[in-house]
Formats: C-alpha cells, structure tokens, sequence
C-alpha cells in the first residue's frame, strides 16, 4: 500500500502536494498547519488563498496550483474542509468527515497527476485520537483505490508515539 507514515515536520516532504486543512465557510479560517505555511511561504499562501472558490462544502478538496515564483517547494496546495465552527460533530461522524477528506485529496492529486501527497495526522480542531484519525485516513484512502493510480499519501506528525500508533494499525 503506498503510505507512509513518518515523524518530522511535514514541510521537509519531498511530495508534489500538500494538504491543508481549512473551515470552508471562509477566508481565515484555516488550521494550525496552514498558519504555519503562510509563515513560512507567505507569497504562497496569498495565492492560495485567492485561488480558493469558497465556500467549499466539509470533506470536500480543492487544489492550488503554485509555481517556483512563490518560493515554495511543493507543485500544489490541496486544500481539504475539514474545519468547522458551527456544527458539534461526534468521534464517528469526525472519522468519516476525514475518511472523505481524504479520499477527495488523494482524488485532486490524481487529477493534477501527481505522485505523492503530504499531509499531518487529521485530528482537527476537534482533536481526534491519533488513532481515530489515521483509521479514518485510511479508510479515505482505500476507498480512493484504484483510481489513485499508485499516488503514495506522506502522512506526517511530530508526535513521537505517531510510528507505534501507526505499527499497531498495521500501516508502515
């Protein structure tokens, strides 16, 4: 299965794409990841942010295509809905929430032929288990084959426990 789990910051992946995740509602309302992009690559995230078509409906993705004039080292930003500040979701609805995040990433990056995505463990603002997240990553995952044409998902945390989780859920 092309996965891989790594501990490390994801912006050292080599992946064509990055995924970010946002509340679709709006501008400004993006995760703690995507912060810390626009920090790093502030000329970059101006473009995303004027490419984004809002409001862009939960679970859903849309790409943002970036060039080398915007300094930034990945071909693409994926954005995914995933943020919400409305709606109380439970731990399942939550779980496939990311499971359709996922699979509609991992669709955008087949799309743009891309042939490795990164992103972190999707726990949201809401904070899912790492457990949670990663099994609703994987089912998105699965669900996208065979259509993902062999893109590899680059799933990345800083949490030093994030390998055994993975080990434990039978993923590299």
């Amino acid at each position: 299965m092309p996965v891989r789990v790594t501990v490390g910051d994801v912006f050292e992946s080599e992946a064509d794409g990055l995924v970010l995740s946002i509340d679709g509602l709006r501008s400004g309302m993006e995760g703690q990841v995507a912060r810390a992009f626009a920090q790093r690559w502030p000329e970059a995230w101006r473009w995303v942010e004027q490419g984004v078509e809002y409001p862009l409906e939960l679970g859903q993705a849309q790409c943002v295509v970036l060039d080398e004039a915007h300094g930034c080292p990945f071909e693409a930003v994926i954005l995914v809905s995933t943020l919400h500040h409305l709606d109380v979701l439970g731990a399942g609805q939550k779980q496939r929430l990311v499971s359709k995040a996922t699979t509609n990433a991992v669709k955008a990056a087949v799309t743009h032929q891309f042939e490795a995505v990164a992103t972190t463990v999707m726990s949201g603002g809401w904070r899912l288990s790492m457990d949670q997240a990663l099994v609703g990553m994987m089912a998105g995952f699965k669900a996208s084959l065979p259509q993902s044409r062999g893109v590899w998902l680059d799933i990345h945390g800083l949490d030093p426990q994030l390998k055994a989780i993975a080990r434990r859920l039978g993923l590299p």
